[in-house]
């Protein structure tokens, strides 16, 4: 099999809109975008994203759920479609939102399966401490449901998880991290980035297909973990989703301008 392998990250970050280049380079989505023989692709610009009136509702691919007074919805103060999430000025606050309407799944870690891609645009609005406590990336199907962060900023329950997580106590720090249903969360690098507040980043996925999860911010590479890990999430169906708890009394949000994905199967050659 003729799957591409990371062998380098660029030396520079690539804070553009669209796509990393660097990144989507290392997996021929074309293929898996025209082939379903070979693959599965889906960019997501958001720009048709349903609102969400009830919490619990399932709307088109979306599952979410979210707290009174907070709201998932169009930004209109932006073009080209961006997702907002808010809470209010309320403690242990949370709004998530989870793609698959909470029964589908997209991707698979395993090495007789395929390498995938995943990546997203995002920006959060604070990154004080006892701000938020961040959970997105890819989960298994079903997370989107109350007390999924419960109020000390921890999984209530662990649910298989590849992504990244900004811990309640450590708002300016973002870790690289995983686990498995029933397990334990692994911070495979803590601090793998920092933020800014109200600022976009692209945050990336990528296996090999072989033996290595990946970690990127806009197209650099910042953390590295096998997929034989104690902990870590393989042969298990994985899903985009994106959730936050609030810290404080104070109104918070997450933005999504768009998600990629792409998975080859391992009959690509």
């Amino acid at each position: 099999m003729n799957y591409p392998i990371a062998e380098y990250a660029p030396l520079t970050a690539d804070t553009t809109r669209g796509p990393t280049a660097s990144l989507w380079a290392r997996i021929n989505w074309q293929l898996a975008a025209l082939d379903p023989n070979r693959g599965f692709h889906m960019f997501q610009e958001l720009m048709d994203f349903p609102t969400f009136v009830t919490s619990g509702a399932q709307l088109g691919s979306w599952d979410q759920i979210f707290d009174s007074n907070c709201t998932i919805a169009l930004d209109p103060t932006t073009i080209g479609g961006v997702v907002k999430m808010t809470t209010d000025a309320t403690d242990n606050q949370e709004v998530y939102l989870e793609w698959g309407a909470g029964k589908g799944s997209f991707m698979k870690v395993q090495a007789s399966t395929g390498p995938f891609c995943f990546e997203t645009r995002v920006k959060i609005s604070s990154i004080a401490n006892a701000a938020m406590d961040i959970i997105m990336g890819l989960t298994e199907e079903g997370v989107a449901a109350a007390n999924f962060i419960d109020d000390g900023g921890a999984m209530t329950t662990v649910k298989d998880l590849i992504g990244w997580n900004i811990k309640i106590d450590d708002g300016d720090s973002i870790d690289a991290v995983y686990a498995k249903a029933s397990g334990s969360l692994v911070a495979d690098t803590e601090g793998a980035y920092v933020p800014v507040a109200d600022t976009w980043m692209k945050l990336g996925l990528y296996y090999d297909g072989v033996s290595t999860m990946y970690w990127y911010v806009d197209g650099v590479e910042v953390a590295s973990a096998l997929i034989t890990a104690t902990n870590f999430p393989d042969g298990e169906e994985l899903v985009p989703f994106y959730g936050f708890k609030n810290g404080g009394a104070a109104a918070m949000s997450m933005s999504i301008d768009w998600f990629k994905a792409a998975m080859l199967l391992n009959t690509s050659a």
